[in-house]
């Protein structure tokens, strides 16, 4: 795992990160012109939520009624953390989403910066801290 951090870091500052962004801008074109899918739409839509308010919300509902008080307060917490820790790098990091300099349609966070991305980052804070604590009650 470290290794894996250190080379993205010395690639990151080999400027690799921004022509990864235009690939992935062109990528992202034809996918849309060539490959439309309303299925892959509502599949990613799907994943997305899983990382927005609304599922945040029902999971720490859920852990709140059917664990004990301190594994869900640690849940609350995980949470809290990532939410902070995404707003502090989105401040630092201060890039555009893709389609901020290309015209492509967004479905959410039209506001906000895209590095890192806040939904991946509080699911996997969330749900990693979820399925530790419910596997440590279970």
């Amino acid at each position: 795992m470290f290794t894996v951090l250190v080379l993205y870091l010395i690639a990151d500052s080999l400027y690799l990160r921004h022509s990864l962004f235009w690939v992935s801008i062109e990528h992202s074109k034809i996918m849309r012109e060539q490959y439309p899918s309303k299925t892959l739409d509502l599949i990613c839509l799907l994943t997305s939520e899983f990382g927005d308010k609304y599922a945040i919300g029902i999971i720490l509902c859920l852990g709140f009624n059917t664990m004990d008080l301190p594994k869900s307060f640690i849940m609350t917490l995980a949470t809290a953390t990532g939410q902070s820790l995404v707003c502090l790098l989105k401040s630092i990091n201060n890039e555009a989403r893709p389609f901020f300099v290309a015209d492509i349609k967004p479905y959410k966070c039209r506001l906000e910066h895209g590095n890192p991305s806040g939904h991946a980052l509080i699911v996997i804070a969330l749900y990693a801290t979820t399925v530790e604590m419910v596997s440590r009650q279970y």
